[in-house]
């Protein structure tokens, strides 16, 4: 029997570890006040999906497959390092910039790309599938569980984590106001900084482990 509670756990879990703010929730804010709302909140789908990969590893027990992740730990954080980086660098470059198509009056930058670049940093951190893992434990998910099951589970996780990271993008896209060029030039120079920390700390975890 399928738990009645367990696409609201999901949720839950989803939110639960989509909250904590780290490279993910920095280029959300920055997107949804440079870009608008828009980019922001897919920004966050590229995480959610990413998440909803290691929730479904997770939930049905892929060992195989969480191990060697896992193993590749080390060229995904290099990865992840490295586009952070790119990242940091080139929001400090073009600081206080908004670059938009005139004939659209649209930023510039792909959604595809918001999609795909918060789901590769998202990815290139297998270890949340251990994250995941222990919290089904807590949870009272640690059994196997059955197919339909897993899918219910890991939609409200994917859901719980998407749903969290559009609350935060409209909140700011609410709260931001009219951004002068003094403070768009401060909120991109925070970002960079941000950015570079996160960067720096993938590269330290990489230095310890060698």
């Amino acid at each position: 029997m399928i738990d009645p509670f367990l696409f609201a756990k999901g949720i839950a879990l989803g939110i639960a570890i989509a909250a904590p703010v780290g490279p993910i929730g920095v280029l959300t804010i920055r997107r949804t006040l440079i870009h608008g709302p828009r980019h922001g909140i897919l920004t966050g789908v590229g995480a959610a999906l990413a998440d909803g990969v290691f929730g479904l590893i997770a939930a049905f027990g892929m060992v195989a497959l969480s191990t060697w992740l896992i193993s590749l730990k080390t060229g995904l954080h290099l990865i992840g390092g490295t586009v952070l980086l790119v990242l940091a660098i080139r929001t400090l470059l073009h600081a206080g910039h908004i670059e938009r198509d005139p004939e659209k009056g649209r930023t510039e930058g792909g959604e595809i790309r918001a999609v795909a670049s918060a789901f590769l940093l998202t990815l290139s951190n297998p270890m949340t599938i251990l994250t995941f893992a222990t919290a089904f434990t807590a949870v009272g998910l640690a059994e196997t569980l059955s197919f339909a099951s897993g899918l219910i589970l890991v939609a409200g996780v994917f859901l719980g984590s998407a749903s969290w990271f559009t609350a935060l993008s409209l909140v700011v896209s609410a709260t931001g106001g009219r951004l002068t060029p003094r403070t768009l030039l401060w909120i991109d120079r925070v970002a960079g900084v941000l950015l570079l920390v996160f960067s720096a700390y993938m590269f330290l975890a990489l230095w310890l482990r060698w």
